[in-house]
């Protein structure tokens, strides 16, 4: 755990200065995300009337189809992960290239070259590590585009999870003038000397000015600077650190286990100790030798957990969600191996510190007297034990809590209903190079002829396209109006806007609530039409009819799409978000180079996945069609954080709570044998061998008791941490902490059940003669 804290959280980017750069975002008058994208007309704004900036970067996600190229061994097309940005990125990151060089301004001017930077792993895995390769060309979306440079292995591309290619956008001045199309990211290197609050002021100057310049768009709107490890890694560190404790609570239940063995063990040897005592020993030599006995095998302990996490690293890239940044940077390296070496000492010292303190208190005289039996250090030694007994039901109620709560939410967030049916659904992913796809009529061809042979497959029930997946990462947002209606600047509303072609809906399962859906007759010459949501319907046109008023997506002065259909509310970004106006377009009358194929079939989905990828190439066999998977595997992809937080936490609590029965079962046990005596004379005087067993069983539960109490004053402390990753559950949920509080006393019970028959077995009459 600390390997992905220190990968994620602690360790720097691999940057000239990176404690210079920040990223940019705006923030919308209306909502509480202030960290939007940004537009380009407003990024150009900033970059060119900033004073605290040394060089911005604007930069998007991208995706492009590497053809196959004979000279690299590769038969197949192949869809890639990438990234467009301007010619600043290169200066602001300060990042240094295994080879060659980033491009310059001159070649992101419209009408240059296609030029590209490639990743480290492209190079190694699609070139075979060619060093000559700066210079030359592959073909990137049917165009051929020259190499002129290979990031360095450790290159992780700050604001995307992995990008294989970057290029420029070599963008029209109409392009960078869109300034209500907020889409993209930015990245900037402060100035030396200049502070982020300083960068935020100068920003925000610029951003009111453009408000007042442009009040229809950005009246409300502004800007917003922010570190960039903070922008990268703040969505992951609250659950990272809330895991780190996990795993520091079950090491303190491990330390307590230790301590109840070491207790008896120093029990065991105290004739001996007081011998040594006896002839000059001081206290903090037998301290000493007891500590130095714990420390030796706790750093056993920590080289061997080291080498097991060293070989666990490895499988965590497939393990762990994606959203989680730099993930793929953990592993064992110098700072994880100090800390374990840290840890092991610390926790040997832990374990071992308080026996030994006991060891050396006992009473020399009485101990070589009595053999075993001195009555104050027994009595003191009952006291530790009965302290461990309390910690480690307090820390497994800590961990059961909170494992319980996450589980909880899990549950809950799977049986929320994202709007769509995603049984019997595949869905896969194709880009069209706009060199053959130029305009909207190419690309209907493109998806009309690609529709009609899937739709005439075998097991296929329907099929459709859009342009944006549910839940699949990917969203367009933007402002629009009502035809007819007074336009609110400061109140504009959003929503988020899809392409999509006839048979979509059907295909995804979303219900039609009034009107039609698209159809084929939707097509370019035709009226605009759109089909939008229910969230939309009620929010302006409560108690009356959708159908057939217009809406304005693009401004005032833009066209007008007729509603010509009323669809069920789809969950978008994630199953939690708030549901929010949908815009579906038909991708016949405005086109889409770009979208996501969704057939449903009469079976299950992975049997339809060869023929999904058959007809596309059928169609154009120089596509590469990626993300083929079924729809519920973008629903568990979406989830997956929180799937994640609920498992390692479930495992967590478990070990605890096996560790927390072992170290029960371990105190009570020593209890029981130091009591033996006064078992048996009581047995002897008339005690029942009942009597005995409810003495045990009821220390035991009021030990639990106490344990409980303190454990759930912590859990409630350490909940509010555990709060920002729950979804409709209390940190103080009765249901879930009181199956916890039963359970750790029913763990209790059975824990000192055992311990507590051997009791009742005490034979008085060898206890009388050995007293």
């Amino acid at each position: 755990m600390f390997g992905v804290v220190n990968a994620v959280l602690l360790r720097a980017f691999p940057f000239h200065e990176p404690e210079r750069l920040v990223a940019l975002y705006e923030y919308a008058p209306r909502g509480k995300d202030d960290r939007m994208p940004l537009s380009a007309a407003n990024f150009r704004d900033w970059r060119d009337g900033s004073h605290a900036f040394a060089s911005m970067a604007l930069v998007t996600d991208a995706a492009f189809t590497l053809r196959s190229d004979p000279s690299s061994g590769a038969s197949e097309p192949e869809r890639i992960s990438g990234a467009r940005a301007s010619a600043g990125l290169w200066q602001t990151l300060g990042a240094p290239l295994a080879l060659g060089r980033g491009y310059t301004a001159d070649e992101d001017l419209p009408g240059a070259a296609p030029v590209a930077v490639i990743s480290h792993s492209l190079w190694q895995r699609r070139f075979g590590g060619d060093r000559g390769i700066v210079g030359r060309t592959m073909t990137l979306n049917d165009a051929p585009t020259t190499i002129v440079g290979v990031l360095s292995p450790d290159f992780r591309f700050p604001l995307a999870q992995s990008t294989d290619v970057v290029m420029p956008f070599r963008w029209d001045e109409k392009t960078w003038n869109r300034r209500g199309n907020h889409f993209a990211s930015a990245v900037a290197r402060l100035r030396p000397g200049v502070t982020v609050s300083a960068a935020q002021a100068d920003l925000q100057t610029i951003a009111d000015r453009i408000a007042r310049d442009y009040p229809e768009m950005q009246k409300g709107w502004g800007a917003r600077v922010v570190p960039l490890h903070e922008a990268v890694v703040s969505g992951a560190r609250s659950m990272l650190l809330l895991l780190m404790g996990a795993v520091g609570a079950v090491l303190l239940i491990g330390c307590a286990n230790v301590a109840n063995l070491t207790l008896a063990r120093v029990a065991a040897k105290q004739r001996a100790t007081a011998v040594r005592a006896a002839i000059g020993a001081g206290r903090a030599e037998l301290v000493r030798q007891h500590l130095a006995e714990s420390v030796v095998l706790g750093i056993a302990g920590g080289a061997a957990g080291l080498a097991l996490a060293s070989l666990i690293s490895r499988a965590l890239p497939s393990l762990v969600p994606t959203e989680i940044p730099r993930i793929s940077d953990a592993g064992v390296d110098w700072r994880v191996a100090a800390f374990t070496f840290a840890v092991s000492v610390a926790a040997s010292v832990i374990a071992g510190l308080v026996p030994a303190w006991q060891g050396s208190r006992a009473d020399l005289a009485e101990v070589l007297r009595d053999g075993n039996k001195g009555s104050t250090a027994g009595a003191a030694r009952a006291r530790s034990r009965d302290m461990l007994f309390v910690a480690e039901v307090a820390l497994s109620l800590l961990l059961l809590a909170g494992a319980g709560l996450a589980l909880k939410s899990f549950a809950k967030l799977l049986a929320i209903q994202p709007g769509f049916a995603p049984e019997r659904v595949l869905v896969g992913r194709v880009q069209l190079p706009r060199l053959r796809y130029a305009d909207s009529l190419a690309q209907t061809r493109f998806w009309d002829a690609a529709l009609q042979r899937l739709r005439e497959t075998p097991g296929v029930r329907a099929a459709g396209a859009t342009s944006f997946l549910p839940l699949g990462g990917d969203e367009a947002y933007g402002a629009y109006g009502i035809r007819g209606r007074p336009v609110d600047v400061e109140h504009r509303m959003m929503a988020q806007f899809q392409f999509a072609t006839d048979g979509y809906f059907d295909a995804m399962g979303i219900p039609l609530r009034r009107g039609r859906v698209l159809s084929t007759d939707d097509r370019a010459g035709t009226p605009l039409v759109a089909v939008v949501n229910e969230a939309l319907a009620q929010a302006h046109f409560p108690g009356e009819d959708p159908i057939g008023q217009e809406v304005q997506p693009f401004g005032e002065e833009g066209p007008a799409f007729r509603i010509v259909g009323i669809v069920g509310n789809v969950k978008h970004r994630a199953l939690t978000d708030s549901l929010r106006p949908q815009i579906y377009f038909p991708s016949r009358q405005l086109g889409s180079d770009a979208g996501w194929f969704v057939v449903r079939g009469t079976g299950s989905p992975e049997t339809l996945a060869g023929a999904l990828r058959r007809e596309v190439h059928a169609v154009d066999p120089t596509l590469a069609i990626a993300d083929v998977q079924p729809m519920r595997g973008v629903v568990a992809t979406s989830v997956a954080r929180q799937r994640f937080l609920a498992q390692l936490l479930g495992g967590f609590a478990v070990s605890a709570l096996v560790l927390a029965l072992v170290g029960i079962y371990g105190v009570v046990a020593n209890t029981v044998v130091q009591r033996s005596g006064e078992f048996g004379i009581r047995v002897a005087l008339g005690a029942t061998r009942g009597d005995v067993q409810r003495d045990v069983l009821g220390g035991s539960l009021a030990r639990t008791a106490l344990g409980l109490a303190i454990g759930l004053g912590g859990a409630l402390v350490a909940g509010r941490a555990l709060a920002t990753q729950l979804y409709d559950v209390r940190i103080t949920d009765p249901v879930v902490l009181g199956g916890i509080a039963v359970l750790l006393v029913a763990a209790a019970l059975l824990a000192s059940w055992v311990p507590a028959r051997r009791a009742t077995r005490v034979d008085p009459m060898r206890v009388l003669r050995s007293e």
